[in-house]
Order: C-alpha cells, then structure tokens, then sequence
C-alpha cells in the first residue's frame, strides 16, 4: 500500500508542475505560482523548471527518432543506388556523396572547422558554415 501511496505522492506533484507551467506561461510570477499552489517560491521556481526539463527531454527524443528515420531513408537510397555506384554511373556516384555528406552532418561526424581570430576583440569564427545557405534540401 505504501508503494501506491508513493504514486499518488508523484502524480500530485506532477499536476502541481504543469499547473506552475502553465501559470507560468501566462506570465504569473513565481510568488504567484506559489500561492496558488500552495507551495513556497522556491518549489514554484523548481516545478516550471521541472516541467521545462521534461520537455526538452521530449524534444531530444522526439528529434532522435526524427533522426533515426532520416537514416533509414539514407540507407534505403544507398541500397537502390548501389548498382549503379558499382558500374560507374556518375550521376549515381554523386548522388551517393550527397547521401554520405547528409549522413555525416546527421550523425555529426564532420566537425566544424574553427580558427581564432585575436585582435582587439576576440572571437571563434565557424569556417565550417560561412558557405552553408541551407542549401541541404536540394
């Protein structure tokens, strides 16, 4: 019994958060928060970033599933370009390098280039995007 009291325990907790998210979306502050919920302003705080957190761990699931079938879809190119890479096809060679190109950036194998530039200012210039225009939907 104490087990399914530890559950309800979670799920009052879990309501409470998305109920200091959604006030807070409203832009209630968290002393407001607070008071609604009958918490003090430090749990208020805790319970915004509690549900912040769990949706940016939806967002990284949902973008590594995105991810995962979008080399399924690199693979499935590959196999039916395969022949035609073997026999010479150039058109099918190039296509194929666009594929590995969209599989490495994917994957993130291909780091980006930087260089430091001192002067008087200092900064880190990604070399590796200057000529990227978004163009990879081609």
């Amino acid at each position: 019994m104490k087990q399914g009291k530890a559950k309800g325990h979670e799920v009052v907790i879990a309501l409470r958060q998305q109920r200091a998210m959604d006030m807070r979306m409203l832009g209630y502050s968290y002393r407001a928060i607070a008071k609604d919920c009958a918490v003090n302003e430090a749990t208020s705080y805790k319970d915004v970033q509690s549900a912040l957190s769990s949706l940016d761990k939806v967002k990284k699931d949902t973008a590594e599933k995105m991810r995962e079938m979008e080399l399924i879809r690199l693979d499935h190119m590959t196999q039916r370009l395969a022949a035609d890479v073997n026999k010479g096809d150039t058109k099918a060679i190039l296509a194929e390098v666009r594929i590995m190109e969209r599989r490495a950036k994917l994957c993130g194998l291909d780091e980006p280039t930087k260089s430091e530039v001192i002067g008087p200012m200092k900064f880190t210039l990604d070399i590796g995007t200057l000529g990227d225009h978004g163009d990879d939907d081609e």
